[in-house]
């Protein structure tokens, strides 16, 4: 049998490889099988900058045009065939073009490179045992198919992403006469070392097959005790029933199915909240920082041809969001050598073999998808790599002179009609209320015309000796010069470019005549390399003096020096023009340290502006300007200094040239609470003038923020104790997503009912609130108060985003302890047992088991009569698989060094 199995699926796969062999394909095939249990982790050395080998980079040994093969990589061309990865190297300008050698810290690895250990790879690590009504037990069993339909979707927050992974294990009898049990333990098992998010068991269904077709079994909610007595008695009983129950214990499920007769299915639906991104590089001046990088892989089982375990059909699918497309193996081929190396040997064990899809894959604009599938496991583990390049959600700008919104809106999501029911829930006293969502857009309130506002803009800027590259060279582009020449003249067309809106936003009354603005730049290499600054008062930047300084700063112009020095400004004009030198005659330095720069940024600001201007209100916009990735020392720690003492209330990366770590970069640009713009070169004009202009769009956003405190109320409900009357908030809020936020004591102003107070949102800052209403949608309302600093907010209706099971997952990894870092608790509501009675309230409801394991999926449907399995030939527990020890502590191992 064995033998028979052997030449039928080594032909199916020469079918399948056209014409290429299973060995020459995978290697020799290992010995056993292996379901996802084999050896997994990451590459040897984790960090991009060692990926390149030598210090020189992968992408630096490959001469512009010639062929370049990516071992182990194939494409599939939508037809069922694959083809090896091979395609001319792109010209990759580096600053070791002139001799300039890369420090620790410069990514050499290709634009849009990725390590392995950055994948987001799932990974189906299980063990099934099984018992029959009569035949002896079998442990270990593996399944006879797996398939995977993964949807990748916009997330919670801006350019943030989440998956929606179904995971189908269909398991087939060995005695098809007798009745089958199935016991499953399964990991839910996501690895990636830049996110702690895991799969979340959303949904569960199971399958009979019975006379020639599937009898799908639904579940329902239960306490898990109650749920494992309903399975028992169906097994035990000649019943004509199949039963199956689920329940989550931490990170692993719990399953149980049967009894089954020839096939029986587990259909286990996850949601994952957060996937790893970052930035892609534009690989020219174009559409720079409007994408980022989602990579996406899917870990298939393996089996070596002549092991029964061969006999398992594998299918694989993947769904992006709308203009997502797939990162183009042909133009960035080296990014995919990268990968392969970085795959190969260190805690991974065996190489992988990757299939990834060709360029022309996506079946449909609207909706972008791929497929893999084949009839039996490759014989060497096997990824299925979905690297999804997707638009950035926000690419517009501020209009200057357009309607600003004159007050804070506050907007209830309104879901479905269904939707709404299910998130009906009892709170004490037999009453009854519902969860929902309400988005706050936050306006500042009119500003009293004595009040001063301060400002400061940041600039940290990388001047080492990588920027000393020569940009432009080779005639493609019209800005020659060295990087750090590029920059100079970008950081001053920037800075010039908010000197000619001060007047504007005078008018637009953003900005008073009172206000002041701060200019602070850190030039570094691997210290300080130089500093300055300029502070000038609002009131002195009317319309005709921005224009005469602009004449005069562009070159010389007579008639505007002379206007200036009329006016009496000649100083204003002297501390304007000494700056522009000092930007014009930066030049190349040393080594790299984004601490050095970011610290001496933050001691400036506290010297100059925080200790000068104690009692006003501060604000801070940084852009940090880079062309390679940090050398030495903490910079994420530095950056969160920053931002928590200086008043950092946005921030922006701008990164140029082959050596920018765009995993570095993105992560700053987070920490800043921005975005990255990244481009393998400086962008031409139209591109430019286009990044301007969003700068200059976040940069006024900044200006019109302020501190602002918030209160939420809906007056009152009664109802009737033994005591008599007694009354409860008409809303109470639950929680609140947003950094930095928090809630304070309740406002008890009103006798009758208390506000939530929210503090730490800023002005043009936006937060969503998960309310707790005793009131209809209706009522709601109608009596929602929400006041930002004394100001009544509008309250509207419109609907809610989220839907299905996503919204209902959504409210109860909240209640469940398991949401973002950026979600704040109002422990003033939120006690130990409200949130475990609405925690029970949404499971039922929705459906969905709780992370704890107090409720488990239970269902049973008629199917056919069959064998009972009696409690001592019903399978043994099964072993869940040990997660290799040495990848969590590699994982937080490379945490602490990239923190380092």
């Amino acid at each position: 049998a064995i033998s028979s199995h052997l030449i039928q699926n080594t032909l199916a796969f020469e079918f399948f490889w056209e014409g290429i062999s299973p060995m020459s394909l995978f290697g020799s095939a290992p010995a056993g099988p292996g379901f996802a249990g084999g050896s997994f982790g990451t590459p040897q050395g984790g960090s991009p900058s060692q990926l390149g080998g030598g210090g020189g980079g992968l992408f630096a040994r490959t001469q512009p045009g010639a062929p370049v093969e990516v071992p182990g990589f194939f494409l599939a061309d939508g037809s069922g065939g694959l083809r090896e990865l091979r395609a001319p190297a792109p010209a990759v300008p580096t600053p070791q073009d002139d001799n300039i050698a890369p420090a620790e810290g410069d990514d050499t690895s290709a634009p849009n490179a990725v390590t392995a250990s950055r994948l987001n790879r799932v990974v189906c690590v299980s063990s099934a045992n099984v018992g029959y009504s009569e035949a002896a037990k079998d442990k270990e069993m593996l399944p006879s198919a797996l398939e995977y339909e993964a949807i990748v979707e916009e997330g919670n927050g801006t350019n943030e992403f989440a998956l929606t992974l179904k995971i189908t294990l269909e398991y087939e009898s060995a005695f098809p006469k007798e009745g089958m049990v199935v016991w499953l333990k399964k990991h839910q098992q996501l690895i990636c070392d830049e996110t702690e998010a895991e799969l979340m068991l959303v949904e569960t269904v199971f399958q009979d097959y019975v006379q020639g077709r599937w009898v799908t079994i639904t579940t329902d909610v239960r306490y898990a005790e109650e749920a494992e007595a309903m399975v028992q008695a169906v097994i035990t009983t000649d019943s004509g029933q199949t039963a199956g129950r689920v329940k989550t214990e931490g990170s692993v499920e719990d399953a149980k199915l049967g009894p089954v007769g020839e096939r029986g299915r587990i259909v286990l639906t996850y949601r994952c909240s957060q996937l790893y991104s970052y930035a892609e590089m534009a690989l020219g001046g174009a559409s720079a920082g409007s994408r980022s990088l989602v990579p996406l892989a899917l870990q298939l089982p393996w089996a070596a041809l002549d092991n029964p375990g061969n006999r398992c059909a594998v299918k694989a699918a993947v769904r992006a969001p709308a203009g997502a497309s797939l990162l183009d193996p042909q133009a960035n081929v080296l990014a995919y050598r990268d990968l392969q190396q970085s795959l190969q040997g260190g805690s991974f064990g065996e190489s992988q073999v990757v299939i990834v899809p060709g360029s022309d894959a996506s079946t449909a604009a609207a909706a972008p998808s791929w497929r893999f599938e084949c009839k039996s496991l490759p014989p060497k583990p096997t990824l299925v790599v979905a690297w999804l390049s997707i638009p950035d959600a926000d690419d517009g700008w501020e209009q200057l002179q357009g309607t600003l919104p004159k007050a804070t809106r506050a907007t209830l999501l309104k879901a479905t009609p269904e939707d709404i029911r299910l998130l009906g829930v009892f709170i004490p006293g037999k009453q009854e209320a519902h969860l929902v969502r309400c988005q706050i857009e936050t306006e500042a309130p009119q500003r009293s015309s004595n009040s001063v506002r301060v400002h400061t803009d940041i600039t940290i800027s990388d001047a080492s000796g990588s920027t000393g590259m020569t940009h432009g060279r080779s005639g493609q582009s019209a800005s020659v010069g060295t990087i750090r020449a590029l920059l100079n003249q970008y950081e001053e067309r920037r800075l010039l470019k908010r000197l000619e809106a001060i007047p504007k936003l005078r008018e637009a009354g953003v900005l008073l005549e009172s206000d002041i603005w701060n200019q602070i730049f850190v030039i570094f290499d691997h210290g300080v390399r130089k500093e300055f600054g300029i502070e000038t008062s609002v009131g002195q930047l009317d319309a005709a003096t921005v224009a005469n300084l602009l004449r005069a700063l562009a070159g010389v112009d007579a008639t505007a020096e002379s206007a200036l020095q009329q006016a009496g400004k000649s100083v204003l004009l002297d501390k304007w023009r000494q700056a522009l030198v000092n930007l014009r005659t930066t030049t190349p330095g040393g080594a790299t340290s984004f601490v050095e720069g970011t610290k001496r940024a933050k001691q400036r600001y506290l010297e100059e502006v925080a200790n000068k201007h104690r009692g006003k209100a501060c604000t801070t916009y940084v852009n940090f300007d880079t062309d390679g990735g940090n050398n030495c020392g903490p910079c994420y720690a530095a950056i969160s200094a920053l931002v928590a003492e200086a008043d950092v209330v946005q921030g922006h990366v701008t990164g140029v040239g082959a050596w920018v770590d765009q995993d570095c970069a993105s992560r700053v640009a987070k920490l800043l609470k921005g975005t990255a713009s990244l481009s393998l070169s400086f962008p031409e004009q139209a591109e430019a003038d286009k990044m301007f202009r969003q700068d200059l769009s976040r940069w006024i956003k900044v200006l019109r923020t302020t501190p602002v405190n918030v209160t939420v109320s809906a007056g009152s409900v009664t109802w009737a104790a033994r005591h008599g009357e007694r009354h409860e908030n008409g809303v109470d809020v639950l929680f609140a997503a947003g950094a930095g936020l928090k809630f304070g004591q309740p406002d008890v102003s009103e006798p009758t009912f208390t506000k939530a107070a929210l503090g730490g949102l800023q002005a043009g800052e936006s937060t969503t609130l998960y309310l707790l209403s005793r009131w209809s949608m209706e009522q709601l309302a109608a009596t929602l108060r929400i006041e930002v600093e004394g100001v009544q907010a509008r309250v509207s209706v419109g609907a809610e985003p989220l839907k299905g099971v996503a919204l209902g997952h959504h409210w109860l990894s909240l209640l469940g302890g398991q949401g973002s870092d950026d979600t704040t608790t109002n422990s003033a509501v939120l006690c130990t047992r409200l949130r475990h009675r609405l925690e029970d309230d949404i499971s039922f409801a929705w459906n969905l088991p709780t992370k704890s394991g107090s409720t488990a999926a239970v269902g049973r449907a008629k199917t056919e009569q069959r064998p009972p399995v009696p409690k001592e030939k019903q399978p043994e527990e099964p072993k869940v698989p040990e997660i290799r020890q040495e990848l969590a502590h590699r994982g937080d191992v490379q945490q602490q060094q990239q923190q380092q």
